[in-house]
């Protein structure tokens, strides 16, 4: 629950909070080839801008051309305080790019014989033992969980960052918890499954994870100064991570295989080198061939992924960069930790890469502009290939009432990743959403999605940015009504329609004795992100009201059992278990994610 607290309100709060913006820096009419430092010139122009315009403390970046690394430099500051500068050496929590190594040591694991992507995840590791509270199967495998498809919550909360972190391996030893999604049903991106591969693949290697990513991976590949361990390195080479410019305390992770990866740009640009050099790294062959290109191949897609792909740890364009026109196939990965961010982005065909590290939350965002954009020109400078103009502008909105059958079909309630969304009509001829505390018109648009617009205190229009690009829809399929998202290269799943909960005894039982507030009451050395739980019935729908240090969020609750109730996401039948724990002095207890809430008496 913490975690994905955490994303979901920063991604889409700061999308509304941060739309004003400015013009950026034009990039070049035209680049010759050859010419990197047009390349350089304009990345450097994108990142003082960065720097600028969003508050990053610090950023480093590298470009790679095939076996050389053509720039890398570090912009702003390591350490704020010590007026210590970042450079292309300075070290960085990579957070889920360090998926992109566990998914790599794994298909060492495949070469050598040791592993059978396609066995239940249950024969490789022993205690492993997810249920199913549908009855539906409950067999996972290695394929699965690199393709996150899985099924797996995307997170144990409890625990994830603690000051004393427990082993990884216990959790996913021990894990009995339910699946969130039917194995193989859709794309839900979990930290948890990462962790339950690097569990497998010290089973199957019979050596301590970090040890094997060390012997096997990161020594052959060259790179020195790059280690995956719970904390941050104790080099003077690691940056601190910032909040804007308040400094963040550094509190070790227990899923080292999700996100444990200390780096820099300098040593990650030699793994993209061996991506480039068909799996060879300095004289040694990593990876053969074949693999690396299965791990580039899509995998199979379920029906609820719409046009997400994703291979066996990359995500596959053209989702991340469906400008980069010419380059072939993209591939990319970002990760999200603390303050740390980080994006890779990959041409395989065309042996370019780019990966960007920055010690800032702000930088989110700006990473990956950042790096399509540096791409765009260095695809240029080597091939020739002059790119689209780009972010084609959002279609423009029809200004007139909406017709009565529009209005039915959209106003309801619908869960989604972001939490509940409510769409309504003020008047009977315009809607309006309401989600994360903020009020946003839903317009049509003159290409018949629908697109949202925000105005502060009602008056002031922003710039919502990548949000106010995307288009919505509705659709029917297989018996429910989705919402789809469409960034312009494709469609997506963005949630589903609710009825509302039937009044019988399962939802009575619910009211009278689980709705209240409920404080966190197992902490124990734990972040304190969550400062307070409320499950609540709204409009005929249970809610979870989680507030923190970010702001509050609503999660759609269902309940499916006695004292058992779902924590929905983008499905009104699936999501995160909510489970009722035995009474403590006669108040109300319940199991979510790891955490015991426990009811505040009034």
């Amino acid at each position: 629950m913490k975690r994905q607290f955490t994303v979901i309100v920063s991604a889409v709060g700061m999308g509304i909070l941060s739309g004003c913006a400015s013009a950026p820096p034009a990039r070049p009419s035209k680049v010759e080839r050859g010419d990197y430092a047009a390349a350089q010139g304009y990345a450097t122009a994108l990142i003082e801008a960065a720097l600028a315009k969003d508050n990053v403390a610090g950023l480093s970046i590298a470009l790679v051309d095939d076996q050389r690394i053509v720039w890398s430099q570090g912009f702003g500051w390591a350490d704020v305080a010590g007026k210590k500068a970042a450079t292309a050496d300075t070290l960085y929590r990579v957070a889920s790019i360090s998926k992109l190594f566990t998914d790599t040591a794994a298909m060492q694991l495949v070469e050598a014989g040791k592993l059978d992507l396609d066995a239940p995840v249950q024969t490789l590791l022993p205690g492993f033992a997810p249920k199913s509270w549908s009855g539906a199967g409950t067999d996972i495998t290695p394929r699965a969980l690199m393709s996150h498809h899985s099924g797996l919550q995307r997170d144990m909360g409890k625990g994830f960052q603690n000051r004393e972190p427990q082993r990884f391996t216990a959790l996913a030893r021990g894990f009995d918890g339910y699946l969130s999604y039917a194995p193989g049903q859709m794309l839900s991106y979990s930290n948890l499954g990462l962790t339950v591969l690097g569990s497998v693949i010290e089973e199957r290697a019979g050596q301590p994870f970090e040890l094997r990513m060390r012997e096997a991976l990161l020594a052959p590949l060259g790179m020195a100064h790059s280690d995956f361990d719970t904390a941050v390195s104790a080099s003077p080479d690691m940056a601190k991570s910032y909040d804007g410019r308040r400094e963040l305390p550094a509190v070790p992770l227990r899923d080292v295989p999700a996100g444990g990866l200390n780096s820099s740009v300098n040593d990650l640009s030699r793994f993209m080198e061996m991506l480039f050099a068909g799996g060879r790294s300095n004289g040694r062959q990593v990876l053969q061939p074949d693999t690396l290109a299965q791990m580039f191949r899509p995998q199979k897609a379920a029906v609820l992924d719409f046009d997400a792909r994703l291979g066996l740890g990359w995500f596959l364009a053209p989702a991340a960069a469906p400008l980069i026109a010419g380059g072939g196939a993209a591939a990319w990965h970002n990760g999200s930790l603390d303050g740390y961010r980080s994006y890779m982005l990959v041409l395989p065909e065309k042996k370019l890469g780019v990966v960007v590290l920055s010690n800032s939350s702000t930088a989110m965002g700006p990473a990956k502009e950042i790096a399509a954009g540096l791409m765009r020109v260095a695809l240029e400078a080597k091939t020739g290939i002059h790119q689209p103009d780009e972010k084609p502008a959002r279609p423009a909105f029809v200004d007139k009432p909406l017709a009565p059958e529009a209005l039915r079909q959209w106003v309801g309630d619908y869960t989604s990743p972001m939490g509940h969304l409510r769409v309504y009509s003020p008047d009977g001829k315009s809607l309006r959403a309401d989600a994360l505390g903020h009020t946003l018109d839903l317009r049509e648009r003159v290409d018949g999605r629908f697109g949202l617009s925000y105005k502060l205190l009602g008056m002031l229009p922003v710039n919502l940015g990548e949000f106010g690009r995307m288009g919505l829809s509705r659709r029917l399929v297989a018996g429910r009504e989705l919402l789809l998202t469409n960034d312009g290269a494709g469609e997506y799943l963005a949630g589903e329609r609710l009825e509302p909960a039937a009044a019988d005894a399962l939802t009575r039982d619910f009211v009278d004795k689980y709705l209240g507030d409920y404080e966190i009451a197992n902490r124990d050395g734990e972040v304190p992100e969550l400062s307070h739980v409320r499950l609540l019935q709204e409009n005929g729908l249970f809610l979870a009201e989680v507030s923190g240090a970010d702001g509050t969020v609503r999660m759609v609750l269902r309940p499916v059992g006695v004292g058992r109730a779902l924590l929905q996401g983008p499905l009104a039948d699936s999501g995160d278990m909510v489970q009722a724990l035995p009474d403590e002095n006669g108040r109300a207890r319940v199991l979510a994610m790891g955490f015991v809430l426990r009811k505040v008496a009034h």
